[in-house]
C-alpha cells in the first residue's frame, strides 16, 4: 500500500511517544491521559443500554438527533449565555477532536494560517496538517499565566492568517482566560477578521476561584 504524502508527514502524538517511553521503566506514575478515575455513573450506563434496547441503533441525522440538539441549546443558553438555533447552529460530533477537525475543514483552505497558543494539546498539529493549513505557533509566557496577550497575537499575524485556536481552560497549562482578557482578544479578532475556534471541553474543571468564560 502506498501512503499519501500527507499521511506520511502527519506529526505523531507526543502523548503516545511518552507512553511508549514510560513502558521501558518501572514504578512510573501515569499522568498522561486525562481519563477520570471513576466509573461512568450507573444512570448514564442504564440510559445507554435502554436506548439500544429501544432501537436507537440506526443512522442519526448528520447534525445529530434533534432532541439532543435542543437539550444542548438549552445548556449553552443557561450556562454559557449563548443563543443557538438547534436546527441550524448546533452539530453533534463524536468528541471534541472531531469537532475541531470539522471546524478546520469548514473554515481553512490549504495554506491558510491557524494561530495556536503554546504549550497546547498536541493533536492540534495533526488536525491542522490534515486540512493543509499552516500552523502558526504563538509562544505564551509563564509570567502571563500562559495566556496570549494582544501584542503577542498581533506579532504573529500575517496576511495568511485565517483563524485563532483558543483553549480555555487550557490543556496542558490549566490557564483560564478571564472576561477582560477575552474582550481584548476579541478586538484583535475583529480588527484582523480572524475566525475563532474555541476548544472548551474543560469548562467545569476550574479551581482557585477561576471562572470559565466562553
Amino acid at each position: 500500500m502506498r501512503l499519501s504524502e500527507k499521511a506520511k508527514n502527519s506529526p505523531a502524538s507526543g502523548i503516545r511517544y511518552m507512553f511508549d517511553l514510560a513502558g521501558k521503566y518501572e514504578n512510573v506514575i501515569n499522568l498522561c491521559i486525562g481519563e477520570p478515575g471513576f466509573s461512568t455513573p450507573e444512570y448514564i450506563v442504564e440510559a445507554g443500554a435502554s436506548a439500544l434496547r429501544d432501537g436507537y441503533t440506526k443512522y442519526t441525522p448528520n447534525a445529530g438527533i434533534l432532541e439532543l440538539r435542543k437539550a444542548l441549546a438549552e445548556k449553552i443558553e443557561k450556562e454559557n449565555h449563548i443563543k443557538a438555533d438547534p436546527k441550524k447552529e448546533i452539530i453533534v460530533t463524536t468528541g471534541a477532536g472531531e469537532a475541531i477537525l470539522l471546524s478546520l475543514m469548514a473554515t481553512i483552505n490549504p495554506g491558510e494560517g491557524v494561530i495556536v497558543p503554546q504549550p497546547c494539546w498536541p493533536n492540534y498539529f495533526g488536525h491542522i496538517n490534515t486540512v493543509g493549513g499552516e500552523l502558526i505557533p504563538l509562544a505564551t509566557k509563564e509570567e502571563n499565566g500562559f495566556i496570549p496577550t494582544v501584542d503577542e497575537i498581533k506579532a504573529v499575524i500575517t496576511e495568511n492568517s485565517k483563524a485563532l485556536l483558543l483553549n480555555s481552560p487550557s490543556n496542558p497549562t490549566g490557564s483560564v482566560i478571564d472576561r477582560k482578557k477575552l474582550e481584548k482578544i476579541s478586538e484583535v479578532v475583529k480588527e484582523y477578521n480572524l475566525t475563532v475556534i474555541s476548544d472548551e471541553p474543560y469548562e467545569r474543571l476550574t479551581y482557585d476561584g477561576e471562572k470559565h468564560i466562553s
